[in-house]
């Protein structure tokens, strides 16, 4: 499968502005049929909504889709002083604005860091997120793989862990090749990863 960016242009009507109560405006998009099953995308550092855009495209045909461009990143506003902290308290009130309850989470490299913690994290928990697919998080892989391995030795190790952490947090850690995912991988695994996102909502 052939594919580029022009392929993978996203509504701009679809894009909304989130007005934060300190004044913070946060662009998300929004699309999919309302009744939907709800998934949330986090995007990675340095990046933004657009990037994912093969796999909103197609997960927007099935599932009720919310991205976020994160504080910094892409339309959303500039922030004094970044933390961990305040970015996910950042999320939480996009979500509190949107209504968006008992969803299912997707992030890439730090977006995929951020998903695990909206599952396992005691403040997400009255949004009721059901699971998550994280594709190569950042921070993660690295407590995970502490020293150089072959991919395909990483690839078993991932395995394993995603075994024991999915019992607990029903999550799948996807990952290729020490955790490198660019635009054009991801248009070119779009097909594949909502294969995983499918089997994770059944």
């Amino acid at each position: 499968m052939n594919l580029s960016p022009s392929d993978f242009q996203l509504d701009q009507d679809k894009f909304n502005t989130v007005i934060l109560k300190n004044g913070l405006k946060i662009n998300t998009y929004s699309d999919g049929p309302s009744d939907g099953i709800k998934i949330l995308v986090i995007h990675g550092a340095q990046s933004f909504i657009q990037m994912l855009s093969p796999l909103i495209t197609v997960m927007s045909q099935i599932y009720n889709v919310l991205a976020i461009d994160l504080p910094g990143h892409g339309q959303s506003d500039y922030l004094e002083q970044y933390s961990q902290e305040l970015i996910e308290d950042i999320i939480i009130e996009v979500l509190e604005y949107t209504n968006f309850y008992n969803f299912y989470v997707i992030g890439h490299s730090f977006g995929g860091y951020l998903a695990v913690r909206c599952r396992s994290q005691a403040k997400y928990q009255k949004f009721n997120p059901q699971g998550v697919v994280s594709f190569c998080p950042a921070g993660l892989m690295t407590l995970i793989i502490k020293t150089p391995m072959t991919p395909e030795a990483e690839l078993k190790k991932i395995s394993k862990i995603t075994y024991q952490l999915g019992l607990n947090l029903k999550l799948q850690i996807l990952t290729y090749h020490y955790g490198c995912l660019n635009f054009w991988l991801i248009c070119q695994q779009t097909n594949w990863l909502a294969i995983q996102i499918n089997q994770l909502v059944q």
